[in-house]
C-alpha cells in the first residue's frame, strides 16, 4: 500500500520518471507481485529501477517490473523463486 499510495503522490505531481530504489535479499511474493502491478498500471510514463547494490527474489521481480534497470558497479542481481514452506 506504502507503494501504491507514493506512485498517486506522484502522479498528482505531474512526475515525468519513478525511481525505485532496491536493496533487499527478498521478500513476500504476494507483496512483490503487489508492487509490480503498482509500477504497471501507473500513468507515470518511465519507472527505473536502481539496483545498489542487491536485487535478489522479490527485489530482481521488482526490477523487471520497471521499464529500465540500472545498476551500480558493485550490484548483485537475481535468483527469483517462490519458496513454500509446511510448517505443519
Amino acid at each position: 500500500s506504502s507503494v501504491q499510495r507514493r506512485l498517486k503522490e506522484a502522479e498528482l505531481s505531474g512526475a515525468d520518471a519513478v525511481v525505485f530504489d532496491i536493496d533487499t535479499p527478498g521478500g513476500e511474493l504476494g507483496a512483490a507481485l503487489g508492487i509490480c502491478t503498482a509500477i504497471k498500471k501507473t500513468q507515470i510514463k518511465r519507472t527505473i529501477a536502481w539496483v545498489n547494490p542487491n536485487a535478489y527474489s522479490a527485489g530482481a521481480i521488482i526490477s523487471l517490473a520497471c521499464q529500465e534497470i540500472l545498476v551500480s558497479d558493485a550490484a548483485a542481481f537475481g535468483d527469483a523463486a517462490p519458496l513454500a514452506f509446511n510448517t505443519a
